[in-house]
């Protein structure tokens, strides 16, 4: 329960407890000094706020079986089954309750205590139970591409954020409020080595919790040499072709001709044909092409020449 004390103040409506709501079956005593209310749903924990007037009152919860909660004058209590204290800048007394039995609960006011003026009460909320799974194949191979299949407990407000973490490297792979779904995602370039998705759970906007729902070992992908490199002439025209490399999705396109000119290319994604103008009868070159995963190193390089056009007579 996210129950927060910290000597005579708390905070009870913390992401795993839901909205309070004033409990309308709250019965007041015809003697006056007690209210009482009753519990009649299974709770792994119920959060109380019973507010005074014009100060936090000074109450005990009383329930079925002789259960007894009492807050402190000051201070918290803090025990395996309960917590409670008094938050007098609030005017409110707060009481956390493990598992509250079933059945009719009674506030009584002790002596000196200000007045009640409302009981409220907030359910913790369920176990978000976020789960994932990459498959044992998936997990083991160095694919570029990997599915991640996850289910939760759909909760109204709630966000879940898988996010890949490893050494240098922290990458949003999708985002959900769904109950269950599949997300397809390339690894982040970056060092080997053991990576974790891990789930960042927020409720109604505030960080809730964060849970590790899977783990693959993750290797750089090593392109192979670009094959089919074409170096041609085209008018005056050096047009410049290759093939695509599994895995790459970066090519280094080098050109070095003898007039002196040095160009360097980038082409992303799919290959596509490099051009270069100007290009006299007499020039020649060589064009270096290589491929690369994104932010990790190149591949061998392939090469061709470019030869001087030959003059007919």
């Amino acid at each position: 329960v996210a129950a927060i004390i910290s000597r005579t103040t708390v905070m009870a409506d913390g992401c795993d407890v839901g909205p309070w709501r004033t409990i309308q079956a709250v019965r007041a005593a015809a003697a006056g000094g007690q209210r009482s209310f009753d519990v009649d749903t299974d709770d792994a924990a119920l959060a109380v706020a019973v507010d005074g007037d014009g100060d936090a009152p000074k109450v005990t919860l009383k329930g079925p079986g002789g259960r007894t909660v009492e807050a402190p004058d000051s201070g918290a209590l803090r025990t395996d089954t309960a917590i409670a204290a008094r938050a007098p800048s609030q005017d409110v007394t707060y009481f956390v309750l493990a598992k509250p039995e079933k059945g009719t609960w009674t506030v009584e006011e002790r002596p000196g205590s200000a007045g009640v003026k409302r009981v409220r009460e907030a359910h913790t909320r369920p176990d978000p139970n976020v789960q994932g799974d990459l498959g044992t194949q998936a997990a083991r191979s160095s694919s570029a591409t990997k599915v991640l299949r996850y289910s939760l407990h759909k909760l109204a407000g709630q966000k879940v954020t898988f996010r890949e973490i490893g050494k240098h490297v922290d990458h949003v792979i999708g985002t959900t409020k769904a109950a269950s779904g599949r997300i397809r995602f390339t690894p982040a370039p970056g060092p080997s080595g053991k990576r974790r998705i891990v789930a960042f759970i927020e409720q109604n906007g505030l960080p809730r919790d964060q849970v590790a729902v899977a783990t693959f070992r993750y290797r750089p992908v090593k392109p192979k040499r670009p094959r089919h490199l074409r170096v041609k002439r085209k008018g005056h025209k050096l047009v410049v072709t290759f093939g695509r490399v599994r895995g790459a999705d970066l090519y280094n396109v080098s050109v070095q001709l003898s007039d002196g000119r040095k160009r360097f290319f980038l082409v992303r994604g799919r290959p596509r044909p490099v051009k270069l103008g100007n290009l006299a009868a007499r020039t020649r070159g060589t064009v270096l092409v290589s491929a690369q995963h994104r932010g990790e190193r190149r591949g061998p390089v392939a090469r061709a020449k470019l030869k001087a056009k030959r003059h007919r007579h």
